[in-house]
């Protein structure tokens, strides 16, 4: 019994995971931010001391508390000035529009309404309902404030990264007005006793490894010519979808690293150690690098169990990562042991933070 439900649980987590990939395969510009979100969250949770089933009902709707923006036009997504206000009505519909995704499935835990609420706010001048105090869901307020932090310490089309000293400056002057107290002043002794786990990268970095991840497919394609394919051009005269598309793996790499609970830093005037995974580490970065690709794919036309030809002659991949045959999952595999040695040849050390999370 035990075990099957072990099992159930696995499955319902290899489905948020999949749900996740989905949405950053349609905004690149903001992939890993729901991991990070997730990150912030459950670090907090446990400086509160919820249980682990709290962490748990944490942890899998802050995963896709930003699934309803699926139903947002990429170009809205992606644009590189500010909203007008058209266009950000349409964006403050993505938690309603996730609510609905989730709504008839049946889970253990009440993601449907904490999706639909982790923008509300304490004073009620939040959306979509503008729910006040403890209307609002605990999970709910928590993804709130990590939202929040994530976003303003992080980069956006229009705008470069405010910083994690003016994302602390907005939550702890709006403590009690915006934002749960308690969650605000978890994040306060969080941050300043061991910091929080957001990326510890300039923003440079991406551009470095989606260069690097490029130069290896060239080097790997011995005798192709750009002719014949265009991903073999050097990097200056790569499609710029293609460029896009390095820059996504270089973004995911940063991804799967932090859900195994390491960071990436910049290393100079001394030898880089190069940290060793687990296999159990391994088959979970694998597991997400097959996500990923399947949600590329799915977004460029092709649909799960349609297309049946097509697949037989192109490739095995459009399947669950638990059937892939082993020669397909030993690609993924050696993507995931090749991170190390991608990352140290650009001077990039890898490092292991200590597990503050249930996991």
């Amino acid at each position: 019994m035990a075990q099957s439900q072990d099992k159930l649980q696995k499955a319902l987590e290899s489905i948020i995971w999949a749900l996740a990939a989905t949405v950053e395969a349609r905004d690149p510009y903001t992939a890993g931010h729901q991991e990070r979100v997730t990150n912030l969250s459950l670090v907090v949770a446990s400086e509160m001391q919820l249980s682990e089933d709290e962490k748990q009902e944490i942890r899998m709707a802050a995963m896709v508390h930003d699934i309803g923006k699926i139903s947002i036009p990429s170009e809205i997504l992606s644009k590189p000035g500010r909203l007008n206000s058209v266009e950000f009505s349409m964006i403050k519909m993505h938690s309603q529009a996730g609510y609905d995704i989730f709504k008839n499935i049946e889970l253990p835990w009440p993601t449907a309404d904490i999706i639909l609420q982790h923008h509300e706010r304490l004073d009620g001048s939040g959306y979509p309902h503008g729910l006040k105090g403890k209307n609002i869901r605990q999970a709910a307020r928590i993804i709130a404030v990590s939202d929040v932090v994530e976003a303003m310490s992080s980069h956006r089309p229009y705008r470069p990264a405010l910083g994690i000293e003016k994302a602390m400056e907005e939550i702890t002057d709006n403590r009690g007005i915006l934002y749960d107290t308690d969650v605000v002043d978890a994040f306060v002794t969080v941050f300043n006793q061991t910091g929080l786990p957001l990326p510890q990268f300039e923003p440079d970095m991406i551009e470095e490894i989606a260069r690097s991840i490029h130069e290896s497919y060239r080097q790997s394609q011995h005798g192709k010519s750009v002719d014949e394919e265009p991903a073999m051009a050097q990097w200056a005269d790569l499609p710029h979808y293609l460029k896009d598309s390095n820059r996504l793996q270089a973004e995911h790499i940063f991804k799967k690293l932090s859900r195994i609970g390491c960071t990436v830093h910049r290393v100079t005037g001394r030898d880089i150690k190069q940290v060793t995974f687990s296999e159990n580490e391994i088959e979970i970065m694998a597991e997400m690098e097959h996500l990923r690709w399947n949600a590329e794919r799915l977004f460029e036309g092709w649909v799960l169990g349609e297309k049946k030809d097509d697949v037989k002659k192109t490739t095995p991949y459009l399947v669950p990562f638990s059937e892939l045959p082993e020669d397909v999952k030993e690609v993924d595999v050696l993507m995931v042991r090749n991170i190390p040695e991608l990352l140290s040849n650009l001077g990039l050390e890898i490092r292991r933070q200590q597990r503050q999370t249930d996991e």
